[in-house]
């Protein structure tokens, strides 16, 4: 399962995951909907399965479940790295009484990015030579056409997503019905890495339909969030700390980088991190305020409940360097599992270094 890393890509899996490594803890889904063939497919009818188990505490009283996590990627990860990253992951939750699934949300902006920004490359380089100091901006001019385009239909998924007929949405219904049947309903948390931040956000809009329970999402964490400070505004900010309602959230915790680390970063031939690529070429407004960067910290209203976190500057309890690396960082990890806990794990018990790599 030994892994080497790209800055760009990610890791390059040595491993095929089958199927039944990880079925009964994804959801998978594509254009907005739940994919029903192929490597990892996940019908309704499954989904059911899953929710069926989750409701016969006969079955879960081994693991003495107590809580579930929805865990949603961010955009530069392939159906091959989330099935990794699932496998590695499952355990550690497991063995702490929560119940993980994960959204396998193919974005196709892992592909279509790898080709707007090294083609983009080739003309910011007859442009400008690769060592100017316009070399940046270059590129997002160039990438900015195409790259707006891929980014638009990534978020138009997310909210297809959970529209009356999304995929996200019938899975959900049914797996929070199933947790209603229990006698001792399971805690539900969300956990956003990236762009997983933009579903997680039409998820929230859509839980007061979803939950029969009608009680918050207990714990959201959310690493370096691509979404809009606006989106944060419409969807978040209003249901943190709102109780007795199925779409409020307990307490969010979010965990950035610092501003240096995300220009110290690199996408490809791109010199800052991927959110400024977003910010400053992708979106449909240049230099969009997006909730994980701090250079736009002061654009995002404060609230009981929500806290910020910065990787980079001490103390911390997160330590990533780069955008893509929160989830392969021990400290914010075992954070992650403290939120949904409401302790520390035990140190047996939390994300081991073994558990971190690979994906």
């Amino acid at each position: 399962t030994t892994a080497k890393r790209s800055r760009f890509c990610g890791p390059i899996l040595l491993r095929v995951l089958q199927t039944e490594d990880i079925i009964g803890h994804i959801i998978h889904l594509n254009d907005g909907k739940l994919v029903t063939k192929g490597k990892y497919p996940t019908p309704i009818t499954t989904i059911k399965e899953t929710a069926d188990f989750l409701a016969d505490e006969t079955l879960t009283a081994d693991r003495d479940y107590r809580h579930l996590v929805i865990y949603v990627h961010g955009g530069l990860n392939s159906a091959a790295a989330s099935a990794n990253r699932v496998r590695k992951m499952k355990e550690v939750f497991k063995r702490n009484g929560i119940y993980p699934i994960h959204f396998m949300w193919e974005t196709g902006f892992f592909e279509s990015l790898k080709d707007v920004i090294f083609s983009s490359r080739d003309k910011a380089e007859e442009r400008v030579g690769g060592l100017s100091d316009f070399w940046d901006r270059m590129l997002e001019s160039v990438a900015r056409g195409p790259g707006t385009a891929i980014w638009r239909d990534m978020k138009w998924d997310a909210a297809q997503s959970f529209k009356s007929a999304g995929g996200g949405r019938q899975a959900m219904k049914v797996l929070l019905e199933g947790n209603a049947k229990r006698s001792k309903p399971l805690e539900v948390h969300i956990v956003g890495h990236s762009a997983g931040s933009i579903l997680l956000a039409h998820m929230i809009e859509a839980m007061d339909s979803l939950n029969p329970l009608k009680v918050p999402i207990k714990s959201c964490s959310l690493m370096a969030p691509a979404c809009t400070v606006d989106l944060f505004e419409k969807s978040y900010h209003p249901n943190i700390g709102k109780k007795a309602a199925a779409s409020g959230v307990t307490k969010l915790w979010q965990y950035n980088l610092i501003d240096q680390r995300e220009q110290d970063d690199s996408v490809g031939p791109y010199r800052k991190s991927l959110l400024y690529f977003v910010s400053n070429a992708f979106e449909d407004e240049k230099k969009m305020p997006l909730l994980g960067m701090e250079k736009f910290k002061d654009q995002v209203p404060t609230k009981s409940g929500y806290k910020i976190h910065y990787a980079g500057r001490a103390p911390s309890i997160t330590n990533s360097e780069t955008h893509g690396g929160f989830d392969n960082d021990r400290k914010t990890m075992n954070d992650i599992l403290k939120n949904i806990l409401g302790k520390k794990p035990t140190p047996a018990k939390g994300f081991q270094p073994e558990d971190v790599i690979g994906y």
